[in-house]
């Protein structure tokens, strides 16, 4: 019984090494071999005048006003350049290669958690080899910062699921929040979309009444607008860009009436697939296999398939459309797949 445990063990071992080295070679091998490309030399130059004029609260690009994004990135990118003393292409990518691992171990731990430590690994091997995570994982920009946050967020809403205390309420907010000031408030919303079938059907909603849910909400939401606050206290009078309006702007104005990316509503039926390519015919098919027997399945099921839907909806209703918005999806449909 001792010689079987051990070779179980030894098997896991190898298990994760191998997955690891997929890893390393997948997302970390050569990242910075080839030039930046269309938006990543914004993030390269935004840090690089950060360093320049010794402000990191207003980001430029030839001196002039640049704030097309939240700070926390270009922050990572500069914390990187600061204990690597340079700035080049390895750099500004390196972010984006490590959250896109983050995305992909906390889809490993979830697929553990509700189901099995096979659909785990198999959801993980899934997200790590499709297009969507590879192609974003290896490119400056802030997709999958916002991956990891949404990710992170539902994982963690698992982990405490039974626990609805102070402590689980700020936590994930905080996790949410924070991936907001990479990319925008879908790192907010997208978390609660996907967990709302679960809430209901489960009635814990009723949790979420209590006085704690609302100081817990309200201290991330706190820390948050830190940043653009500072911002705006200390933004220069030649200056003429503000964080707190790109939030209005990008996250809510954008949503209900889009300036551009107005694709038509049915763009995402095929960008899902192309993003979990190339396992898009696998993804159909555990739709086609599992919508019929809706009623037969487990409980976890029926929430993944709901919160798959819930995302895609969000997504379809928004006016502002590109095909890569949806990539918070995938780890999803991972653990379908699997």
């Amino acid at each position: 019984m001792a010689d079987i445990k051990n070779i179980l063990i030894v098997k896991n071992r190898v298990a994760i090494l191998l997955f690891l080295l997929a890893v390393f070679f997948l997302l970390f091998w050569g990242l910075g071999d080839r030039d930046l490309w269309g938006s990543e030399g914004r993030w390269g130059e935004i840090t690089r005048e950060m360093f320049l004029t010794g402000d990191f609260f207003h980001p430029t690009i030839d001196g002039e006003p640049y704030f097309d994004k939240p700070l926390l990135t270009y922050w990572l990118i500069a914390g990187i350049s600061a204990l690597t003393g340079t700035l080049n292409e390895w750099v500004v990518r390196l972010p984006s290669a490590i959250f896109g691992f983050l995305s992909i171990w906390a889809t490993v731990i979830l697929g553990r958690r509700l189901w099995s430590a096979q659909v785990g690994w198999l959801a993980g091997w899934f997200l790590l080899t499709s297009y969507g995570v590879l192609f974003w994982s290896r490119t400056a920009a802030a997709d999958t910062e916002n991956l990891a946050a949404i990710t992170l967020c539902i994982l963690w809403y698992w982990i405490r699921r039974d626990r609805p205390n102070f402590t689980t309420f700020l936590i994930f907010y905080l996790i949410a929040f924070l991936g907001a000031l990479t990319k925008g408030l879908t790192a907010v919303v997208v978390p609660i979309m996907a967990i709302l079938p679960d809430l209901v059907t489960e009635k814990r909603w009723k949790a979420l009444l209590r006085p704690r849910h609302f100081l817990a909400l309200a201290i991330a939401l706190g820390i948050y607008f830190i940043p653009f606050v500072y911002a705006t206290m200390t933004r220069p009078q030649d200056y003429h860009s503000s964080g707190l309006s790109l939030v209005f702007q990008e996250n809510i104005l954008r949503y209900f009436k889009p300036i551009d990316h107005k694709e038509p509503f049915y763009i995402y039926l095929y960008a899902v697939p192309l993003l979990v390519l190339p396992w898009a015919p696998l993804l159909v098919a555990s739709l086609a296999g599992l919508l019929p027997i809706w009623k037969g399945l487990d409980k976890k099921t029926r929430w993944l398939i709901a919160a798959i839907a819930m995302i895609f909806l969000f997504f379809t209703l928004s006016g502002s459309r590109r095909k890569y918005y949806i990539l918070p999806i995938t780890p999803f449909c991972a653990l379908l797949m699997a």
